[in-house]
């Protein structure tokens, strides 16, 4: 009979050839082809699992950035603000137009966009709310100095994907105004006279932030006057008695 193989099983050995090396010891006087062709599929084994391990672990780590880094953006370009008519009669009607765009890597939820007329003076935009955890929007903040709240609008879900068009990442909205005198605040006696005449408004939106939302210095139309759209407002009606007459200058009692 053969004498089994000596083996050198050594420290530091790679693993293949390590468990190689116990098998051939553990064997004894067996046949060293058969184990050795063991040892090779057991190694191939290991290192395929160690392989799919690494493999799924760097997936994990790499959904878990991706999710942590993708936000939504939401923007209201003043470039896609404007008006149905510029220059205004009295009371007259008409529409305002706004849009909001997801400029970011991930679906923006449902808020609101408010509307502000600005009727002088140094253009401040209303600081807007944290949006909640959960739930609906808190609603529209108060209009700041010389400014007044015009009405709000309901923004859907907003969309993001390489695949979506940039239609598919805007919601327009839109709402009818009147066109009438600025709203004085109190204690700012109500305009008269030449004070009611051509008044230029100007109008801007801001979008409510959503949760998670990577900017939201950029959730209004404007920050500044020229941002705003300019809507000139013609003479107010002016009612002025001229003259008081009687039919009779002379009269009895219950007369």
């Amino acid at each position: 009979m053969r004498a089994p193989p000596t083996s050198s099983c050594r420290p530091g050995l790679p693993l293949d050839a390590g468990l190689r090396c116990s098998l051939a010891r553990t064997a004894g006087a067996a046949p060293a082809r058969p184990i050795r062709r063991l040892a090779g599929r057991a190694a191939r084994l290991l290192a395929v699992a160690r392989r799919w391990l690494l493999a799924g672990a760097g997936l994990c780590l790499a959904l878990a950035v991706g999710q942590a880094e993708a936000q939504p953006d939401l923007v209201v370009p003043h470039q896609q603000t404007a008006v149905s008519d510029r220059t205004l009669g009295w009371g007259q009607h008409f529409n305002f137009r706004a849009a909001v765009v997801n400029e970011g890597d991930a679906v923006a939820h449902e808020t609101e966009l408010c509307y502000y007329r600005f009727d002088g003076g140094s253009l401040t935009p209303p600081t807007l709310p944290v949006p909640p955890m959960s739930g609906p929007s808190t609603g529209c903040p108060a209009a700041p100095t010389d400014s007044s709240g015009e009405g709000s609008d309901p923004v859907r879900e907003i969309q993001w994907s390489a695949a979506f068009t940039d239609e598919d990442k805007t919601s327009r909205e839109d709402i009818d105004l009147s066109a009438d005198d600025p709203m004085p605040k109190p204690p700012a006696p109500p305009l008269m006279g030449s004070d009611r005449r051509n008044h230029d408004h100007y109008y801007y939106a801001c979008v409510l932030p959503v949760r998670n939302e990577t900017d939201t210095s950029n959730n209004c139309s404007a920050v500044a006057l020229d941002q705003a759209v300019r809507v000139l407002v013609g003479d107010a009606p002016d009612l002025v008695v001229e003259g008081i007459s009687v039919s009779n200058t002379v009269v009895g009692p219950g007369q």
